[in-house]
Formats: C-alpha cells, structure tokens, sequence
C-alpha cells in the first residue's frame, strides 16, 4: 500500500489550517505533478466549511502522525476532543488504518499546509457527507472506489461511527452533489497550464 501525500519539511508545531507551502510528492516511482498550491484557485481548503476543513486536517495529519513519533496521536486526539466530537477520534483512526493497510490503490493526500483540496480528499468528505445522510449505498460507493469488497465491509462501521458522532457535534458536511461539484469545478481550474516539475522517489 502507497499513499502519496504532499509532504512539508517545515517543523510540524507550527502547521496550521491552511497555510501555504511548496508541495513535494511521496511514491514509490518518480512522477510529475503540476498540482498547484495557490490560495488563489476557487475552492480550496480555504473555502472548505470548517467541518470540511477540520477533516481534511485530520486526514493530512494522521499520514503525518503515523509516520512520526506518537505524542502526535495525543495531538491530533485532542484536536477531536476540542472540535466536540471526542470518540471521533477512535472511529476515524479505525477507518484510516483499515484504509490503509486495504487500500487497492494509491491515495493523495495534500500537504498539511496545502491550499488546494485532492481528488482523494473529496470523495473522503463525499463518503463521510453520505453517512450522515444515512446513504449507506452511496457511502460504500465511495469507499469502494479505493477497498476491494472484503475491505469495504470492514471500513464501513467506523466510518458510518464518524459520521454520526460528527453529526451529533455539531459538524455537518454539506449534500455530497455539492463536494462534487466543486471537485469538477477545480478540476477544470487545474487544466490551466502550469509548470510542472519532476519529483524524486521516496518510499513510504
């Protein structure tokens, strides 16, 4: 299993929601990437409502935690327990950990400090959106689009476990046709010419 994730080098205390910093791509072979950074784009982190963004926070962080030392899982259990949602934390670190040692295929994440929003991170908020709206089809959709059958079936619990207790914190992600909308929208933005620039490998 690979997730690829735009990883800053900056010291980790001082990463935030949303600042901005120069992507560099994890992966087993060498690619390209001409995702952009820029606060500038529509519907970036930025723009996320802040349960969106408290998520796609956390999504960043716990690849981030999970490659470093463990005192930041106490971080990131705490930033559940501040955001009113604190068994949250146990169902989401549940899920993510069944993601990844499941997953069929690769998952981008961006950098901690990233401004824009991954395809990837997108269908996790359109995942999470579904459950809470009790569109357990749709939600197992979407997480099918990265586990094999046996892997959705596993996933599925802790995930629908998140979305209840977001919802009964007070985090409501928005109707899933509209977190997809934007996707197409910033998909479009992002076929605008920019300059790409190879990344050297890196092993996970």
């Amino acid at each position: 299993m690979i997730i690829i994730i735009n990883k800053l080098m900056p010291d980790r205390c001082r990463q935030g929601l949303g600042r901005q910093g120069k992507p560099v791509t994890l992966a087993a072979q060498e690619i390209e990437t001409t995702m952009p950074d820029d606060a500038s784009r529509k519907h970036g982190f930025q723009d996320l409502p802040w349960a969106e963004k408290f998520l796609v926070w956390a999504l960043r962080q716990w690849v981030e935690t999970s490659r470093s030392k463990g005192e930041f899982h106490v971080m990131l259990r705490e930033a559940f327990r501040l955001a009113r949602v604190a068994d949250g934390y146990l169902a989401f670190d549940a899920l993510m950990t069944v993601v990844s040692v499941s997953t069929t295929k690769s998952i981008t994440l961006g950098a901690p400090r990233c401004s824009g929003v991954t395809p990837d991170e997108r269908t996790f908020l359109g995942m999470i959106a579904s459950l809470q709206r009790s569109d357990r089809i749709e939600g197992c959709r979407l997480l099918g689009l990265w586990l094999a059958p046996a892997g959705v079936r596993l996933a599925q619990p802790p995930a629908a476990r998140l979305a209840r207790l977001m919802l009964r914190g007070g985090l409501r992600l928005r109707r899933p046709a509209i977190i997809r909308a934007e996707g197409d929208e910033a998909a479009t933005q992002e076929q605008t010419p920019t300059a790409s620039r190879p990344i050297p490998p890196a092993v996970l």
